[in-house]
């Protein structure tokens, strides 16, 4: 991935976690059961939810992103901001899409 455009998205973490988390059969049951950490899964509701918080995909790779593209971040943001974000999504546009200069990208990605 080389991408074109990198975002902050600690404000709607908690919003992508819980709807990550609403597919309970691959989330819950089929992620755990291929990965063999099924019986590692707490039994109480709060505890669960936590659990996977923590360890699904979309919160370990959104810091992993974060992590890989901090030098984007940084310039997109500025040094203070940069640093401190958590977690982030990096998208590269298509060959056959059309380019992406900066105020295409502010008026399509104004948050």
């Amino acid at each position: 991935l080389r991408p074109d455009l990198v975002l902050d998205i600690d404000s709607v973490m908690e919003t992508k976690l819980d709807s990550f988390t609403c597919h309970k059969s691959q989330v819950e049951e089929w992620m755990p059961w291929m990965g063999g950490y099924e019986d590692d899964i707490p039994e109480e509701p709060e505890a669960r939810r936590d659990f996977f918080r923590r360890t699904s995909y979309a919160a370990v790779e959104s810091q992993i992103v974060a992590d890989q593209f901090r030098d984007a971040l940084i310039a997109k943001y500025g040094e203070e901001r940069g640093r401190g974000i958590r977690y982030a999504e990096a998208y590269e546009i298509s060959e056959y899409a059309a380019s992406l200069d900066d105020k295409r990208a502010a008026e399509l990605f104004a948050f």
